[in-house]
């Protein structure tokens, strides 16, 4: 029952329905409370912090993720790691704080290296890409702004 719902949350989120999909990340996340199975609750409290950063809930996101990547770190799932990584990163970016998203997505980089991802790290280096961009941005901005 617990990956069909978890499946479900994912295709909702495919769908545009993030509200929805949030509720079916809640009944996972409470079905895995029961279960005492540590992969689940890792597995369900990451995806609650994916549709929570998609419902654009920065701080609970960041809390999940971050909980999210304890657990990871606890069960030694090097690729979970870096993938909780790179939500933390994304959560950061949404939250415009680049320097906390550029250090998530390098660390998630060097995981993803480790372990020879390299879907993991293309990902990750696009977020590095972003957090870039928007450090740029941010510095371009704060330059005219500061010679007006």
């Amino acid at each position: 029952e617990l990956p069909s719902m978890v499946a479900a949350s994912v295709s909702l989120l495919s769908l545009g329905r993030p509200q929805e999909a949030w509720e079916v990340a809640q009944n996972a996340s409470i079905m895995c409370q029961k279960d005492e199975d540590q992969d689940a609750k890792a597995s369900t409290t990451l995806l609650a912090a994916i549709v929570l950063l998609t419902l654009r809930k920065g701080q609970e996101a960041l809390q999940r993720a971050t909980d999210a990547l304890e657990l990871f770190c606890t069960l030694g799932d090097q690729q979970m790691v870096a993938s909780s990584l790179c939500v933390i990163a994304n959560i950061h970016l949404l939250d415009r704080n680049v320097s906390a998203a550029l250090e998530a997505a390098e660390k998630a980089l060097a995981s993803f290296r480790d372990i020879s991802d390299f879907e993991g790290e293309a990902m990750a280096d696009l977020i590095i890409s972003e957090a870039s961009a928007a450090s740029a941005s941010n510095e371009r901005s704060s330059s005219s702004s500061s010679s007006s």
